[in-house]
Order: C-alpha cells, then sequence, then structure tokens
C-alpha cells in the first residue's frame, strides 16, 4: 500500500485488480492486510471477516483509528521538539528545583495574581515572571538580561532553531520540510514463476492479470531468430503512469507450462523491465487463468480447474492511435491490420520531384487588376489568418504584379469560413489545358478484370504542385494588408484540375502501365485481384506516394472493396453493370394523382419520344385522362402505360453509356418542391442527345427561401457536383430555362451563398444557355416531383450495421438457424442480414441502430410520420416500424416548434408578450408571512424567468418596496435587469419608488391580478416549506429552490 493511500481505497484497487481472475473474498481480505504497512499488533482489528462488507466497515474503523493516533503524535511530538530547542524553557529548568511549598505554585499566592479580563477570563499578572529569580531576554534568548536592556535589538528577534539574528524560528528555512522520497521494501513471496518459452526459448517472465498486452525485451527477441518485426504506432502506460514506446511487435508462439497459444508480442528496450517477458490479458484470455497463493495454473477452455485467486502488479493500458477507416465489411481481419499498420506507419517525406508546373498562357497581354474588395472587421481576421498560414506553408509569397485577383469569404455548408479567390475574369483569358482523358472503354475493361479496389483521396490535392515562376504572377491576389502571389497551384483556376491530373500520372506512370493503379481526374484507383494482392499493391502505393511527399485523407479514402462504383457503372466479382442510381430519379417516380402530374409525367417521357418505339400507343391511356370533360382515374389500364413508360426511359435505345468524347449538355431546372438535371450526350448514331444520367432532390425547408435565379443556380451546382466525375476536363453546355442565370454568374460582386457556387464553377470548361420553360418540360418533371431525398449511401452503413448485428443475440440466433436451412423471409450476405418485404430486400436493423436510422431520415427534410415510414420501408426492416417513427417524430426539437398550433391560444385573454430569450420577463411576488425567523425574518420575495422557469427565492424582514427593489439589485449585478417584470398589485410594485426604479432600469411593469405563474409557483412552494416546518425555514431557503429548478415544471 502507498503512503498517500487509505486503507479503504487501497481495498478497493486491490479488488479491481483482483477482479480479472477468479478470487475468493478469503485471499483477497488477506492480500489487503498483508499489503498494508503498519505493525501486526495494529491490523488485528481487520481479522476475523466473514464477507467483504464487514472486512470494508473494519478497514473504516482502522482507519479512523489510524488518523486520530497520527493527529496526535504529531501534536505531541511538535509540542516537545519545541519545547526542547527553545531556551526559554531551557532558562526555567535552570532555576532552583521546586518546593513543596513553592509560592509560585501556591494557591493562595496564585489565586492574589490572577485578574478578571474584559471577557470574563483568567490571565497571570506580568509581574509573576518579573518575580522570577532567573531573568532572561526574549529577543535573543541570553538569560543574563531582559529585553529592553538587549544590545541586539535592532537586528531583530534570535530564532531558537538556527541561533542566527533577523527572523523567528517560525520563519526558519531551516526547518521547512523538504522533499522526500518514500520507499517501500515488502518482500513478496515469490509467484506467478510459471515455465515459459517463446518459440522454443525459455525465457524469465512474470504473469501480469492487469497488463492487457505481453512484452518481451529487445535482447531476449534478438536471440528468436525473427526476421521481421512489425512497427506500429501505440503508446504504453502503466510503469509509474510514464509512457513507453514498443519497438515493434510480432506473431509469436508462447508456450506456458502445458498451455500454448499465438498472440502479438511488444518489444521494448531493455531497461524498461527486469523481466525477459510480461505476460499480459492477451495471451491469459485465450485459456482459463486460475491463481492461488502457491502459483497460477492455465489450461485449455472449458476445462475444469480449481477455482482460486489472484494478485496483479505493473497494471498497463494500450493505447493504439487508430485511423478511422473505410474497409470493405467482409475483409478478414489479418488483412484489415496489415492496412491499418500500413496507414498508421505512413510519414510523407518528399524525396522525389517531377517536372510538372503550371504554366499559365493567356490570350491578352492586358493585364486583369482589381482593389481589394471591402471585408467585415472579422472577415478580415480570417483572411489574415488563412495568408499566414499560406506564407508559413511555403504556399504564397509576397509580391508585386501587375495582375490581382480579389479574395472572396465564402462559407461551407457547416458554416464555417473558407478563402477563395475569384479568379473568374482571369479564366476567361486563359488558355486551356486540354489534358486527354482515358476511353471509358479501356477504363471500364481494366475495373472488369479486378475483383478487389482501393481508392485514394488527397488533402490539399492541388498545393503538391508547383506554379511555373513565369507564372505565378497570374496568380497573384490581393488583399487589405498586401499583394500576394501562389507558390502552389490555387483552387478556382481554370486549368489546376487539368495539371495535377498530369502530376498524378507522371507520379504513378510506373504502376499505370502496370495495371496496377488507375487515376481517372482526382480519383486514384488501385485494382488487384485478391486481398493479398491488394495489400502488396496498397504498400507500393503508399511508399510511392511518400516520396512524393503526397498528404492523404485516410478518412475519405476505400481500401479493399469488392464492390466499386464509376462513371455510371458498379464492378462487381469481375462483372460489369450500369448502376441503378443513375435511374433512380425516372424509375421511383410517384404514381400521378391528378392531372398536372399527368401533364408533368408526359412532359418527360414525351421529350424522348423520339426514342421510344410506338409511343403514342403505349402513353395513350394517360394522355386520354387530358381531354375535356373526362374524369381522372387511374386504374390499372393506366398504371401499366406509365410503368412501361418509365421502364423505357431507363433503358436503350433512349438511355445511353456516357462517353467523354461525345457532345455533352447538362439540363437543370428547379422548382419550391426540388431540382432535376439530366446528362445528355450526342449520339454519333443518330445524331440526337439521349440522355445517361437522371438526378431529382427535393429542397429544404431553408432552400425553399431562395429566390428564383437562387434555385436555378442551385440546380446547375448540385447537378455539376453529382456529376463532376463525368464534366470535370470536358467541355459542356448547361441548359437553364433561368435567362438572368448567366447574368448572375458575370456580376463583380455575389451574395456570399452565390459567389461560392461561382468559383465552383471555375474549374468547368463551361457555357450557359437559356431556353424557354415549353422545351423544358422534361427536367421540370423530375424538380417538381423529387424522390430520391431519401437515398441511401451504404458504403459507409453496412459496415456499422453489421458490427451491430453481430453483438445482436436475436439477429446472432436468426443467422446461425440460416447456415444450417432456410429460415422464414431471411438471407445471410456477406455477413448481414437482408428480409425479403413484400418482393424487397430489406437490411434488418438491429435494435442498437433503430433510432438512428429513423432519426437520420427523418431529419434529411423533417417528414411526417407517413413520408418517413415510406421511405425507410424501401431500404430497412424495422419492426413496429409506424409506432417508433410516431415516437421519434413527437419528440424532434425542430418539428415542435415548426408545427406550433396557430390562432389563438386557449384561456388567455390579452396575452403579454414574452420573447423566446432567458432574462427577458421576471414574473415576482411575494409569500408569507412564515413563522418568524431568530433574525425576523417573515416573508419570501420570490422571482421565476418567464421563459426558462428558473426560481430565485430571497428571504426578507418585510414586503416594502426598497426591499424588492435591493433584491432586484443582487439579481442584476448577476445577470442584467430585465426587459419587463410582471407582478401583482401589491403594494411594493405599485408604489412610486418602484415605478420611478422601473423608469430608471427602462423596465416595462405589468401588474396584473392573481392567477398568473407566480402565484401556481407559490402554491407548489408552499409544501415545501411545510416539509420543512421542524427546521429554520430560512437556512432552507438554497434547498428548496434547488428543489424547484430540479423538479419539472
Amino acid at each position: 500500500m502507498r503512503d498517500s493511500e487509505s486503507a479503504p481505497e487501497y481495498f478497493l484497487k486491490m479488488k479491481e485488480l483482483c477482479s480479472s481472475g477468479k478470487i475468493e473474498d478469503a485471499a483477497l481480505m488477506h492480500y489487503v492486510i498483508k499489503g498494508i504497512n503498519d505493525r501486526q499488533e495494529n491490523k488485528t482489528i481487520l481479522y476475523g471477516c466473514k464477507n467483504l462488507f464487514e472486512f470494508k466497515e473494519k478497514l473504516k474503523v482502522y482507519e479512523v483509528i489510524k488518523s486520530d493516533y497520527a493527529k496526535s503524535k504529531a501534536v505531541f511530538d511538535k509540542t516537545k521538539a519545541r519545547y526542547d530547542s527553545n531556551p526559554r524553557f531551557n532558562s526555567f529548568d535552570k532555576l532552583k528545583p521546586k518546593q513543596e511549598h513553592d509560592d509560585r505554585f501556591n494557591s493562595k499566592n496564585e489565586s492574589a495574581n490572577k485578574v478578571k479580563s474584559s471577557g470574563g477570563f483568567e490571565r497571570m499578572k506580568y509581574n509573576n515572571f518579573e518575580s522570577r529569580k532567573s531573568k532572561f531576554c526574549f529577543n535573543c534568548g541570553d538569560p543574563n538580561h531582559i529585553s529592553r536592556f538587549c544590545v541586539h535589538k535592532n537586528k531583530g528577534f534570535k530564532c531558537f532553531e538556527c541561533g542566527a539574528l533577523g527572523h523567528k524560528a517560525s520563519e526558519c528555512e531551516k526547518t521547512k520540510s523538504k522533499p522526500e522520497v518514500a520507499t517501500l521494501d515488502v518482500k513478496f513471496k515469490p509467484r506467478l514463476d510459471n515455465k515459459v518459452t517463446i518459440e522454443d526459448i525459455s525465457v524469465n517472465s512474470l504473469i501480469d492479470t492487469g497488463s492487457q498486452a505481453t512484452l518481451l525485451r529487445k535482447s531476449v527477441f534478438d536471440k528468436l531468430n525473427i526476421c521481421k518485426l512489425y512497427p506500429l504506432n501505440l503508446s504504453l502506460s502503466g510503469f509509474g503512469k510514464c509512457k513507453v514506446n514498443p519497438l515493434g511487435y510480432f506473431k509469436g508462439n508462447i508456450k506456458i507450462d502445458d498451455f500454448k497459444c499465438n498472440a502479438d508480442i511488444y518489444v521494448v528496450e531493455n531497461n524498461v523491465m527486469s523481466y525477459d517477458v510480461i505476460v499480459g490479458m492477451n495471451v491469459l484470455m485465450q485459456g482459463e487463468t486460475v491463481i492461488n497463493e502457491d502459483g497460477i495454473v492455465i489450461k485449455e477452455k472449458f476445462q475444469r480447474i480449481e477455482e482460486v485467486d489472484s494478485l496483479s502488479v505493473l497494471p498497463m493500458d494500450v493505447t493504439p492511435n487508430e485511423v478511422e477507416l473505410n474497409i470493405g465489411p467482409d475483409i478478414p481481419n489479418i488483412f484489415k491490420d496489415k492496412v491499418q499498420q500500413s496507414i498508421l506507419n505512413y510519414v510523407p517525406h518528399k524525396t522525389k520531384t517531377t517536372d510538372v508546373e503550371l504554366n499559365i498562357l493567356v490570350k491578352s497581354n492586358e493585364p486583369i487588376s482589381h482593389q481589394p474588395r471591402r471585408l467585415l472587421f472579422s472577415e478580415k481576421k480570417i483572411v489574415q489568418t488563412q495568408v499566414a498560414e499560406w506564407l508559413e506553408q511555403g504556399i504564397v509569397e509576397p509580391c508585386s504584379s501587375e495582375y490581382s485577383s480579389p479574395v472572396v469569404i465564402v462559407r461551407k455548408k457547416d458554416g464555417t469560413p473558407r478563402v477563395c479567390i475569384d479568379y473568374r475574369r482571369l479564366n476567361k483569358v486563359v488558355v486551356k489545358d486540354r489534358f486527354p482523358l482515358p476511353l471509358i472503354e479501356d477504363i471500364l475493361d481494366r475495373l472488369q478484370g479486378s475483383r478487389v479496389f482501393s481508392t485514394i483521396d488527397l488533402k490539399n490535392a492541388f498545393f503538391h504542385v508547383d506554379v511555373n515562376k513565369d507564372s505565378r504572377k497570374y496568380t497573384s491576389f490581393v488583399t487589405h494588408e498586401g499583394q500576394y502571389q501562389f507558390l502552389k497551384v490555387p483552387f478556382g483556376l481554370c486549368n489546376s484540375p487539368a495539371v495535377f491530373q498530369r502530376y498524378i500520372n507522371t507520379i504513378f506512370r510506373p504502376l499505370i502501365n502496370d495495371g496496377i493503379v488507375l487515376p481517372y481526374l482526382d480519383d486514384i484507383i488501385i485494382l488487384s485481384s485478391s486481398f493479398e494482392e491488394g495489400i502488396e499493391r496498397v504498400e507500393r502505393v503508399l511508399s510511392i506516394a511518400s516520396e512524393y511527399g503526397l498528404e492523404i485523407n485516410f478518412n475519405k479514402s476505400h481500401f479493399l472493396k469488392k464492390r466499386i462504383e464509376f462513371l455510371g457503372h458498379v464492378v462487381e466479382d469481375g462483372k460489369i453493370f450500369p448502376s441503378t442510381l443513375k435511374t433512380k430519379a425516372v424509375l421511383n417516380f410517384p404514381e400521378p394523382a391528378n392531372l398536372k402530374q399527368i401533364h408533368s409525367f408526359l412532359g418527360l417521357t414525351g421529350y424522348f419520344r423520339k426514342f421510344i418505339p410506338k409511343y403514342s400507343t403505349i402513353a395513350r391511356p394517360l394522355s386520354d385522362l387530358l381531354k375535356k370533360d373526362r374524369k381522372f382515374k387511374f386504374g390499372e389500364e393506366e398504371r401499366i402505360s406509365f410503368n412501361q413508360l418509365k421502364l423505357m426511359l431507363a433503358e436503350k435505345p433512349v438511355l445511353r453509356i456516357y462517353n467523354p468524347n461525345y457532345e455533352t449538355e447538362l439540363h437543370t431546372d428547379a422548382s419550391l418542391e426540388g431540382y432535376g438535371a439530366i446528362l445528355m450526350q450526342k449520339s454519333p448514331d443518330d445524331k440526337n442527345f439521349h440522355p445517361t444520367y437522371y438526378m431529382s432532390k427535393k429542397t429544404t425547408d431553408a432552400e425553399k427561401k431562395y429566390s428564383s435565379y437562387e434555385l436555378e443556380a442551385l440546380a446547375v451546382i448540385e447537378a455539376v457536383k453529382k456529376f463532376r466525375v463525368y464534366l470535370l476536363g470536358i467541355p459542356f453546355k448547361i441548359v437553364t430555362d433561368c435567362s438572368a442565370l448567366e447574368k448572375t454568374m458575370q456580376k463583380k460582386d455575389l451574395v456570399t451563398r452565390v459567389a461560392r457556387w461561382a468559383l465552383l464553377l471555375e474549374e468547368f470548361d463551361y457555357v450557359i444557355e437559356h431556353r424557354s420553360g415549353t422545351r423544358m418540360t422534361h427536367v421540370d418533371a423530375l424538380s417538381r416531383f423529387p424522390i430520391d431525398i431519401f437515398c441511401i449511401s451504404f458504403d459507409n452503413i453496412l459496415p456499422r450495421l453489421k458490427s451491430a448485428q453481430d453483438n445482436d443475440n436475436e439477429i446472432k440466433a436468426i443467422k446461425e438457424l440460416l447456415r444450417i436451412s432456410a429460415y422464414e423471409n431471411y438471407c445471410d450476405r456477406n455477413g448481414i442480414l437482408y428480409k425479403f418485404v413484400e418482393g424487397k430486400e430489406l437490411v434488418v436493423v438491429p435494435d442498437s441502430m433503430q433510432t438512428e436510422i429513423i432519426r437520420n431520415a427523418h431529419e434529411r427534410g423533417h417528414t411526417g410520420v407517413k413520408y418517413t415510414e415510406k421511405h425507410l420501408q424501401d431500404y430497412y426492416y424495422i419492426p413496429k416500424l409506424r409506432q417508433k417513427v410516431e415516437k421519434i417524430i413527437s419528440n424532434c426539437v425542430h418539428c415542435i416548434l415548426i408545427n406550433q398550433k396557430r390562432g389563438k391560444k386557449e384561456g388567455l385573454l390579452h396575452p403579454l408578450q414574452k420573447e423566446d430569450t432567458p432574462l427577458h420577463t421576471y414574473h415576482i411576488d411575494h409569500l408569507g408571512p412564515l413563522e418568524s425567523t431568530n433574525k425576523n425574518y417573515k416573508y419570501v420575495l420570490a422571482i421565476i424567468d418567464a421563459f426558462t422557469k428558473f426560481v430565485w427565492i430571497y428571504p426578507t424582514k418585510s414586503t416594502t418596496s426598497a426591499v424588492v427593489i435591493a433584491k432586484l439589485e443582487i439579481q442584476k449585478a448577476v445577470f442584467g435587469s430585465p426587459f419587463q417584470i410582471i407582478s401583482d398589485r401589491g403594494t411594493a410594485f405599485t408604489s412610486g419608488d418602484f415605478a420611478d426604479y422601473c423608469a430608471k432600469e427602462k423596465i416595462k411593469h405589468h401588474a396584473i391580478t392573481t392567477g398568473l405563474p407566480m402565484d401556481r409557483l407559490n402554491v407548489s412552494t408552499r409544501p415545501s416549506y411545510q416539509f420543512f416546518q421542524n427546521y429554520p425555514w430560512k437556512i432552507q431557503i438554497s434547498g428548496i429552490s434547488s428543489q424547484m429548478n430540479y423538479s419539472k415544471q
């Protein structure tokens, strides 16, 4: 037991340490008593306990006795030390021995020398000391004179500890406590010295149930002839709270007596520990461990062995610095570990360079220059911080170029600011860099020949590429502090994507030629045929990336996936087929419920009627509904026509495969309900534009407030982001029915939201064309009936679902049944349980993730119960879904605030206006009279905040306005004055003084009748006072206030 620990604390720590083994209570109590550093006779009180509860109570008694003894001893030692070292007391000892009838101790004489002090206590007369035959100096301690004749008086008091003048003994530096190192020499009985061998080499070992890891000294590892030691990035703690960094780890065979296993063994420096090996719980957990006073026994699990006790030393935690990885859900653990080790060991250390640089050529020699734009003070600080960071990282440098572009602050989706350079005017005069993209057919052929895929995402991708010295002047930008130019390729230049693609191709050229790496724009895809080959190729790519100093965003990278979606196709198990996402907006088009929706759907299908054989015949049941005086009826015949047309839009000859060499157009449209887009390409076969991809999305509540041109711009931006992989690097046309969009994008000053969108478009080579709405009915239908808001991305959620399913007992039982035979409508695919419901294959959601799944679906648009349930049923199987959706939506704060009751509130006549902010409105009132306290407190002033219902209660002696104002001043000192106060018509609140105070503090006062919240509060607080009636109620005020504030209002 440490000196700083109490006996109960030591007991709890020992109990926690021993919890990892099978320990009897008697053995635990024995070890605790033995570990307490005290004389045996003092510990006798702790013996004879029948259980741990009784033992713990005796430990408390022991601790009290020990504490009292320590205090008494400390007082005695201090008093004795002062007496022994103080010359004043030594001078008394020189007096002649006391006589039996000594006058100093004569009761008569003693009482004569006592006088009464003003406080009624007796004190000794001073001349009692003067009458002593032996005198001494209180200043220097000399017994030959008194202090007023002391020659050293001007030098200060003499220290009776060290003998020096100038300070007292209480101030002496030599008596101050000095730091000491407490040592504890406890001889433990040799234990846990089992015969341990590692790779057939016997080692000196310690079995430690408090250590999570197994450690080995480096000197022993060198004897094992193991060629490879895997590096890792983790820390070990437990050795006196210090950190130990292991040299690496290896998989080794360990034998303890007759028990054998294989485990990770961490190698540390020789000076870290005295044992050759410390065997931790990663080994002990593989067997059945039993410990007693004679030693330890480890056997194979499920063998019956004697249950005994455990005691461990050197508790240790292993804390790996893990990276959140996106790894295929069905990958074996051994490959996951290797991927993680490769990533943890990755350090970008630039040792190689390329000759790829950004060279900017302009069509005109006339410089493009801008004055710095006016920024808010807060925005100036943002720009200043960003520029300073760029300067420190070597990304920009000061300059005096004749070119200059302005800085603009844009907000990301999460609201955080981002500094961007507006290169729109410069991009118009820059000669475009046409970097050739690989053929789609070649890419798909290479993808089809692979089985396992990994993708690498780079941080600040463009900043890896240098700008040519002669071209830096064009990248110049101006701020309120000065002018700077980029040394690295900036975001927003039209040629940035092309030069980056050339840079990546140059770095990975050998791997590209070998068919290992497939770069496409800013995606780096690693191809392999198996997990083993995938690991090897990932390591090769990371090695090359490190040599060129590439910074990788591992959280957005994916490793060892069996399925990949690329350029509108899905590749899995060597097969390639079109992605369903490209046609989802059409195939999920809702059934029309009125003539307007029939018009919209026929507008979509009619645009492509020339590609659909017998279109008029197929569409006749729907078009007949538009005839005059025809009653709307959507029956079976209309439904067949509707579904057939949807399928035709999603298949050839309407839908075509994307090809970057074809002329491309992006058609967009927006409405308050949503926005839609169709990516179209001109086929060389029939010289017509065919759709290659459909997109549709619903607007959020915030987006519904956008102006019409902002909605149209939003549709363009979302479509460009969706189709970025298809549009980057090729010229294309944006077709919209908004005539103001093109002019808006050319404005010098834009609102922040549109400015961000405009800068996003600068990396594309596009032109905008306006077409009337009558020629855009195909996109208009998608914008008015958006359906893909609930499109679920399974890539990120499936691994978590699989993990949650593995921890769900009911789901695990179903999976076990499926291994034997078919069970109801369930199936197990790649370790994930699905259920067939009405022809749909749905993921079974375990209980632990149901709330999260439902809440995420609801919060995408804060839709109602019916709509949320409908779209969840397309992807997930959740029992009693309707009931759970209703419960979650009923507790949605956003929906509660939005869906407040409209109109007048029940039971309120002329309600007072109260703001939805704390400390805006106070309700105040008095409660009493109560039983008078010893200080004459008879009333309580209660103040309640109208919004939070928080209560303050002040005891008062009266109910005058002066008292009320004094308490409000206390409130004001902490919270400030409220905007309005509501009270009854008591005299304290209707007086002139209170009115003057409210006018002075600019507080609006409302005096109303009873029934306000304050009166109801008083009614509710009275039981609290009755509860405390046996005590002085004033001292219970804080408890009553806390009770009111913690209870439900």
